[in-house]
């Protein structure tokens, strides 16, 4: 089943917010069949985890997204219009958050994190990983 929005290119899982904001994505590796699961709204998408070495998320212009990367490859992800929840996957993370009160969790061997034109904005690190934040 193909997700609106989501596209497999080159070992990329680019995935591209179907709706202008509230989108609710997670990216993890499915236990029972050892692919990665791509969920996006309530449908799920699945690719062979071998072919799989890094995930691109774009956010809805309205923002309010949450994004969660629970796999062990490298992340960039954009959120905007603020009030976005985003965590990063376990390998390298760049994340750039647009607008008020975003909330990113750190997690990985390294994070790198843009807060751009807004306050209130929220970055926990509790795995200790290198985190640099630029507000």
């Amino acid at each position: 089943m193909s997700i609106p929005g989501v596209s497999f290119v080159y070992g990329n899982i680019q995935i591209v917010a179907p709706q202008a904001g509230g989108n609710a994505v997670e990216v993890r590796v499915n236990p029972t069949t050892g692919n990665v699961r791509v969920g996006v709204n309530g449908q799920a998408q699945e690719f062979p985890a071998a072919q799989v070495y890094n995930v691109t998320y774009q956010g809805g212009s309205a923002g309010g997204d949450t994004f969660v990367n629970a796999l062990g490859v490298p992340g960039v992800c954009y959120g905007y219009a603020g009030y976005n929840n985003f965590v990063g996957g376990t390998a390298y993370n760049f994340a750039y958050l647009y607008g008020p009160s975003n909330a990113y969790s750190a997690a990985g061997s390294a994070n790198t994190v843009f807060l751009n034109g807004g306050q209130n904005g929220r970055v926990v690190n509790p795995t200790g990983c290198q985190l640099t934040v630029y507000p």
